[in-house]
């Protein structure tokens, strides 16, 4: 294993470095301070950012190659006298271990650059793989958590941290299994896992289930998971949260229209009925009234006939009223009759005053 020392006090320079050793034998300790002397580097080569020699005046460990560090246009280029190679910042993974091997090692150049290219085109494919993995798990519009066996999590991607109102920094390592979905539910998940019923030995199909947010409140998921093995060995557990509370919202609003359509259907029936009832009813009551107003004046005042007919005028009266009624009705309103029993509220319905204050819908 090869080690380097990286006197800077630039963190983007260490995250660039870093990056570019990543899946190497190197590795990098990045020191800040301004005057190391020798028995504080311990790596094998020192690399310089070129801005801090020229700052500090910082002096290069005896016996310790350097490998300077200068930004793209150039510039610091006069301390290029402190050290025994130069690179640009940017430089490509492969032309910087190729450097650094060279000042380690004292290797020929060309001999080094030849087996660091090969080196680094067998490795592309996977290194390639492994950013397409990560940008697919930060892109994804569910929550995708990670767990060790212990249930302690050791990935929470930006989705997770949106959901549950948590920072991964306050997640990884921290939080567990039991703490995202309470005692019972995560002793279900892990006891499902286990069983094959339920989508498989070490997988979990779509269950609905709650996620417990930063605030304690619990919100409504869709929770897949699936145990994940190395070498036959169970090594850690994933689990994909897809948030339902947009879904059941758009369900709740989709029933109440729904409602809303079938009473509007109902009342738009009600209205028809009610127009024809009027009308076929119309015709046979104005016979009745023709015939008992005939029959009124055919008798004698004062004699049964007579009084029989006012009574059949004046119940004609009160039907051809209700008739009316019948024929301006808008709405379906009903009214408590006997003990829980509701009829028609013609008055409410056809948008009368009701004449009996004991009525209500």
């Amino acid at each position: 294993m090869a080690a380097l020392a990286l006197i800077s006090t630039d963190s983007g320079l260490r995250d660039e470095l870093n990056k570019a050793l990543e899946g190497s034998e190197w590795s990098l300790e990045w020191l800040e301070s301004s005057v190391i002397d020798d028995a504080g580097i311990k790596q094998d080569v020192v690399v310089l950012d070129a801005e801090h020699p020229s700052a500090d005046g910082w002096q290069a460990p005896q016996g310790k190659p350097v490998l300077l560090v200068l930004d793209t246009d150039g510039s610091a280029l006069g301390s290029d006298e402190l050290a025994n190679d130069i690179v640009f910042r940017g430089v490509p993974a492969a032309e910087l271990l190729v450097r650094l091997e060279r000042l380690r090692t004292r290797t020929p150049l060309e001999n080094l650059r030849r087996r660091y290219v090969e080196t680094f085109a067998s490795m592309a494919p996977r290194l390639k793989t492994m950013e397409f993995l990560e940008s697919l798990i930060d892109a994804s519009v569910d929550a995708i958590i990670a767990t060790d066996m212990e249930q302690r999590v050791v990935l929470f991607n930006p989705s997770a941290e949106r959901i549950t109102g948590r920072h991964v920094s306050d997640a990884l390592g921290v939080l567990t299994l039991k703490d995202l979905l309470g005692r019972g539910s995560s002793e279900l998940v892990m006891g499902r896992l286990l069983m094959e019923d339920h989508g498989g030995d070490g997988r979990l199909e779509p269950t609905m289930l709650e996620l417990v947010d930063v605030h304690g409140a619990h919100i409504p998921v869709q929770l897949s998971a699936s145990v994940i093995y190395e070498h036959s060995q169970p090594s850690a557990i994933v689990l994909i949260f897809a948030d339902l509370r947009d879904r059941i919202r758009v369900e709740e609003r989709l029933a109440d229209a729904q409602k809303k359509l079938a009473f509007t259907e109902k009342q738009g029936v009600l209205a028809e009925l009610a127009g024809t009832a009027a009308h076929e009813l119309n015709q046979p009551l104005t016979s009745m009234m023709a015939y008992a107003e005939l029959l009124l004046r055919q008798s004698e005042p004062g004699s049964t006939g007579a009084k029989a007919a006012e009574v059949l005028i004046r119940e004609a009266e009160r039907m051809a009223e209700i008739v009316r009624k019948i024929g301006k009705i808008t709405r379906y309103e009903t009214t408590s009759y006997v003990g829980h029993q509701k009829i028609f509220d013609l008055d409410r319905a056809a948008d009368t005053p009701s004449s009996d204050p004991g009525r209500e819908s």
